[in-house]
């Protein structure tokens, strides 16, 4: 085996399928009468899962990976780099981005409504931001059944939806199957040759699956003997997954004998390419073999020439005539011959010294370029250590003390200077107008006083715009604020208004639609059973019209068995909300004792409430009491001042009692032109009683 490939490839596969995250595309505007039953976001969002996921593709929902709510917020103001961030922080590769946008109406035709469903979608490339397709489906579902309630029109809308959801799924299930696949990875090839390192990128870029590919950086450049060797990381693209990289790469390495370690590591999808250590080995062992055998080479072609001279003459065996042979050719000056002697002692002592001193010249060059090339290289970065980047602190660690090196700077001096660094920092920490005004105050010309003064307006500029949020106190005031100050202090608490917003404004959507469909069974259709099941729903939200539309049907036993006691309770609930006909109908209740026990004094307290707000009757009834004294102390100026308000609005019985009052005097002074005024205005509305009392004063 010539490489090591560490890789699942079932499981690499698996997990390198489209990773999906479904989301709204924008705050839902969706009429009332579908909006009442169901959450249309999570039923859609369901509804794609199931399909895609049923496809093989992973499918993520924004909620759980921490994205604004959507329903709160624009999400069609959602870059690809903020989704792909938010899923990063839970371990999450994401390819695309699914936003879809539902739409409904009704269409009314031949004196017929019926319902129009439209779910549209755009997928995004998260890695490069484009958008990668748009699509749309439609559907015309079977109109709600007429007296479908709450239940029924929940299952009815869900099932819709859900087919809707499902044919958008399968259309974007064969786009996705037809996308190519594109995967970028990390390629670190490390301590290569540069032919090694050519012909590996030259291969890579003659695949068919090959993207693209960008040097990233170069971490050492070596020269160790003949070996120049290269480490440097790619940013490369490609259609291939990463078992299918890994095996292409192994069988070229083992192919072209390059003895090659390949990981990879899932999580920042990053091949690693490390040459082994032991074609280094072998090959500066071989050198040094070479290198020995030269030198044993050298060492004997020295010796055998150093015993030369006393065997090469194979006819004058006597030493002394090859000497003398020898020394005929060797002149000195003159041309004279040189003495036997001599020649010997030349010949036994200038020729060996030359050789040693060549011997000992080469290996004085071996060892030079040993050291040369020991001290050029040892030294360089492996390109492990290169990897590793210096961190913040230490560059800041670094430029404290080259600063505090190069200036010297008095005590008093460095003093203020640490004053203003902890001043500025206590100020960031702080991160307020006060705070940012404090620090300019004390330090109008300190390091940091441009940056205080901009942090200072950009401050300043927030509440401004926040203060205007909420006087507006609108839904679209809060969302430009979001989107005008994305770093603003107030970011929270607009998200809190707007939920609360969101929630109060569904609220009151749901309780319009339960009254709405509550009054049409109850006036239109008469079918007080399913007008009770509406009212009593929205009385549980809390509305008094419907508690006290409820007590009605109860004291009156519509659709029910007649039931004082809970008309009593419906009342009573209605009535402490403020409704006037709920305060009447609970003072006649007390006063009769009508599914409670009978109390006169919180008949007169409720008689008091409703006619303080208009109601006719209960002026009448509270007048009548005051001046008969039956259930409270007989008084007339209020029993006048009742009949006054109930008179003003037309009431026969009131205007008759009044004129009487002031007949008689009583609890106001006595005008007979206003009693006979009064008698011939219950007269004309045919009251008998106001007749007879006019004909008596007239006499």
């Amino acid at each position: 085996m010539f490489a090591l490939l560490l890789l699942g490839t079932h499981r690499t596969l698996a997990a390198e399928g489209w990773q999906v995250v479904i989301l709204p595309d924008n705050v839902q505007s969706v009429p009332a009468e579908v909006s009442l039953y169901t959450d249309i976001n999570l039923t859609i969002t369901r509804g794609l899962t199931e399909v895609l996921s049923a496809a093989d593709f992973s499918v993520h929902n924004g909620r759980n990976l921490n994205l604004p709510d959507c329903r709160l917020t624009n999400c069609s103001a959602l870059t690809p780099q903020q989704i792909r961030e938010a899923a990063q922080q839970f371990d999450s590769s994401l390819n695309l981005a699914l936003l879809y946008h539902f739409s409904a109406f009704k269409q009314r035709q031949n004196g017929q409504a019926n319902w129009h469903f439209s779910l549209a979608g755009r997928l995004l490339d998260l890695d490069s931001g484009m958008q990668l397709d748009a699509f749309e489906s439609l559907s015309r579902p079977n109109d709600m059944p007429q007296n479908c309630i709450a239940e029924c029109a929940n299952h009815w809308l869900s099932q819709q939806l859900a087919i809707l959801s499902q044919e958008l799924g399968a259309v974007l299930g064969d786009k996705l199957k037809a996308l190519p696949r594109r995967f970028d990875y990390q390629l670190l090839l490390q301590d290569f040759s540069l032919t090694e390192l050519q012909q590996s990128l030259a291969y890579l870029r003659q695949l068919d699956s090959y993207v693209s590919d960008t040097l990233i950086r170069e971490y050492a450049n070596n020269r160790q003997w003949l070996q120049h060797s290269v480490s440097r990381e790619y940013q490369y693209s490609s259609e291939l997954s990463s078992a299918e990289l890994g095996s292409r790469l192994a069988h070229f390495m083992d192919g072209n004998g390059m003895q090659v370690n390949i990981t990879y590591q899932q999580t920042q999808r990053q091949f690693n390419l490390q040459r082994r250590a032991t074609s280094n080995l072998i090959w500066y062992g071989s050198l040094g073999v070479i290198a020995l055998l030269l030198l044993v080479f050298l060492w004997l072609l020295v010796r055998r020439k150093q015993a030369a001279p006393a065997y090469n003459n194979s006819e004058n065996l006597n030493p002394h005539n090859s000497i003398h042979n020898q020394a005929d050719d060797l002149v000195v000056d003159d041309n004279k011959p040189l003495q036997n002697d001599e020649s010997a002692e030349v010949i036994h002592t200038n020729k060996p010294t030359a050789n040693s001193r060549t011997l000992w010249l080469i290996l004085l060059l071996v060892a030079c370029a040993g050291f040369y090339w020991s001290y050029h290289y040892a030294d360089l970065a492996s390109p492990s250590a290169a990897i590793q980047p210096i961190t913040k602190q230490q560059l800041a660690a670094n430029t404290t003390e080259q600063e505090s090196t190069a200036t010297e700077q008095t005590a008093a001096e460095q003093l203020a200077t640490l004053q203003d660094a902890n001043d500025w920092q206590q100020a960031r920490t702080i991160n307020s107008v006060q705070s940012y005004q404090y620090y300019l105050n004390r330090w109008p010309a300190g390091r940091y006083a441009l940056s205080a003064s901009a942090a200072l307006k950009v401050l300043s500029d927030d509440e401004v715009a926040w203060q205007s949020a909420v006087k507006e106190g609108t839904t679209e005031a809060y969302q430009a604020y979001l989107s005008d100050k994305p770093h603003g202090l107030y970011q929270q608490r607009a998200l809190q208004r707007l939920a609360l917003i969101f929630k109060h404004s569904q609220q009151d959507q749901k309780l319009k639609d339960l009254l709405a469909l509550a009054d049409y069974y109850y006036y239109q259709q008469k079918n007080y059973v399913d007008a009770r099941y509406y009212y009593q729903q929205a009385a549980e939200l809390g509305n008094a019209l419907a508690q006290f539309q409820l007590g009605q049907i109860y004291a009156q036993g519509q659709g029910t068995t007649k039931n004082e006691r809970l008309a009593h309770q419906w009342y009573q609930q209605a009535a402490q909300q403020g409704h006037a006909q709920a305060q009447f109908k609970l003072a006649y209740g007390y006063s009769k004792g009508l599914g409670v026990s009978q109390d006169h004094q919180q008949a007169i307290y409720w008689y008091e409430q409703a006619a303080q707000q208009g109601v006719l009757v209960a002026q009448y009834n509270l007048a009548y009491s005051y001046a008969q004294g039956q259930i409270t102390a007989r008084d007339f100026v209020k029993a006048a001042y009742w009949y006054q308000q109930a008179a003003a609005q037309g009431d026969a019985d009131a205007q008759n009692n009044l004129a009487k009052l002031y007949e008689n005097g009583q609890g106001l002074a006595q005008d007979l032109s206003k009693a006979k005024s009064l008698y011939r205005q219950a007269a004309a509305q045919g009251h008998q009683v106001a007749k007879i009392n006019l004909s008596l004063l007239t006499q």
